[in-house]
């Protein structure tokens, strides 16, 4: 069975993609909190798993497919070295890099090379954040065989022979995400803090989605502005749950302070898409320079019909067009899922040779050996 925790919308589906007689097992339950964090993740898992639901999982052998959120990928670049070398210079600069890379998973391989650079293209994930999500499941006797992220299951799932590059516009109930992917490889996942819920809300005019880490900041600020002088200990959920002070907010647009009524609303409605569309405009371009040159101008879309239309509006006659992907949620967990070599990729602490300098500086470097 695959288990798909689904961040964007707050959910978690299993499926059953091997049944081949009768209806498949298919269950979704949404949660009305954020899967953001690790906590969350683990007591949704918890509520998840139902007498039912773990029985049915302590029978089989099962797969999981883990959010994006739990993955970074980046791209490193390097002088033009030979294969061997660029590895080695890769991860002696990787330990730089990351005191702790004994604490990540790590995977990587050349991107491009040219006669100037050599790319890197990398993945990590934090083995702990992992694990810990994984023991939820094997305190309920439940295997856990195959790992897999959710932006790694939609590269395969468009399983293109040639290399050109695809992008990918997930708009979620609660968050979206871009995947951008050249063959079966994914080269980003991008997420997006604006799901549906914001992006149709005509009642709040939504920030930037680039300044969402704006207004955690200003919660921290706000905080220490009220409570300085505070000694007790404390953690980010206390200080978020902090309110923002009204002085430090920016001042909303002359139209959102002009506009009353229906006019309001669709003004909303209109800048919450133009913000988002921004944003996913600026990641394609960002990725069509150096050293990416990814032309795409086509984005398939996992969304509502109404949000597909706001979009379709939004983009008006841009040359990157807005299409229709036939993929569905039930489509990306009803699949074979292969584990992703990421998962168990941990980094060599093998040392390196040591020199002995004092017998390295005194040679007489050069000299011709006796007959």
């Amino acid at each position: 069975m695959n288990i798909f925790i689904n961040s964007l919308s707050n959910s978690i589906i299993v499926y059953d993609f091997s049944e081949k007689k009768g209806i498949p097992f298919y269950v979704e339950q949404s949660f009305p909190y954020s899967l953001k964090n690790t906590e969350s993740k683990i007591k949704a898992i918890n509520d998840f798993l139902t007498e039912e639901i773990v029985k049915k999982l302590s029978q089989s052998s099962n797969n999981i497919i883990i959010p994006d959120d739990l993955v970074f990928t980046g791209i490193s670049e390097l002088p033009p070295f030979s294969k061997k070398k660029t590895e080695d210079t890769f991860l002696t600069k990787f330990k730089i890099d990351f005191p702790k890379y004994k604490e990540l998973y790590l995977s990587y391989k050349e991107y491009e090379k040219n006669s100037k650079s050599t790319f890197m293209l990398y993945s990590i994930c934090k083995i702990s954040v992992l694990d810990s999500i994984l023991n939820e499941f094997k305190k309920h006797s439940i295997n856990i065989k195959n790992i897999c992220n959710f932006s790694g299951i939609i590269a395969k799932k468009q399983n293109q022979k040639t290399n050109f590059p695809c992008a990918y516009l997930v708009v979620g109930t609660k968050e979206s995400e871009l995947v951008i992917a050249k063959g079966n490889s994914v080269i980003s996942s991008s997420i997006i803090e604006l799901g549906e819920e914001q992006l149709l809300d005509k009642t709040v005019l939504q920030d930037s989605s680039y300044n969402l880490p704006n207004s955690v900041a200003l919660k921290y600020a706000s905080f220490h502005k009220t409570h300085y002088d505070t000694k007790d200990l404390l953690t980010d959920d206390m200080i978020l749950k902090n309110p923002t002070l009204d002085a430090l907010m920016s001042p909303q647009p002359r139209e959102a302070r002009i506009l009353k009524g229906i006019a309001l609303e669709n003004y909303h409605l209109r800048q919450n898409f133009l913000r988002f569309h921004t944003h996913v405009i600026d990641l394609l371009d960002f990725y069509s320079q150096t050293p990416w040159f990814l032309p795409i101008f086509e984005i398939k879309v996992l969304c509502t019909d109404e949000v597909y239309a706001n979009l379709l509006q939004t983009n008006g006659d841009s040359k990157i067009k807005y299409t229709r992907s036939d993929l569905t949620y039930k489509s990306i967990v009803d699949i074979n899922v292969q584990n992703n070599k990421l998962f168990s990729s941990k980094i060599s602490t093998k040392e390196r040779k040591k020199i002995d300098w004092s017998k390295f500086l005194t040679m007489e470097i050069g000299k011709k050996k006796k007959a």
